[in-house]
């Protein structure tokens, strides 16, 4: 008696596991918006735009590879503070292959830079406000 119970109730629930609501996955999110909404005002570009400047200083400055794209420049030459705290440190201001695509340093400066690019292009291809171009 207990088994055929038993046999019957797991019979009825996976009956019920097969049964689904056809549009159950097709509702629009109540809680995020929409790439249209998004860049539909004014008001929802400036915090984009923000948070795509905050992401440039963040990854691009956080240690001294920032100043590789200033290589030849009087601010990434070693001066005598940089002999004195770390002489050990190489100065940035050689041209001796350093700017090689086998440089992981580089090639990680360019990353991060060009995924902020890409978000910025992105935003301003979908703009549509009223007097932004």
């Amino acid at each position: 008696m207990k088994s055929k119970l038993l046999s019957i109730l797991l019979s009825f629930i996976m009956l019920l596991s097969t049964v689904s609501c056809s549009d159950f996955f097709n509702n629009d999110p109540k809680t995020a918006l929409t790439k249209e909404e998004a860049f539909s005002k004014l008001e929802n570009i400036e915090p984009l735009l923000t948070g795509l400047y905050t992401n440039w200083r963040n990854n691009t400055r956080r240690d001294r590879w920032g100043l590789v794209f200033q290589l030849g420049t009087d601010e990434s030459q070693q001066g005598a503070y940089q002999v004195r705290t770390d002489p050990d440190q190489a100065a940035m201001d050689k041209y001796n292959g350093f700017l090689a695509p086998s440089n992981n340093t580089l090639t990680r400066q360019w990353d991060d830079r060009w995924k902020i690019v890409t978000a910025a292009a992105s935003g301003s291809r979908n703009c549509k406000c009223v007097g932004i171009k």
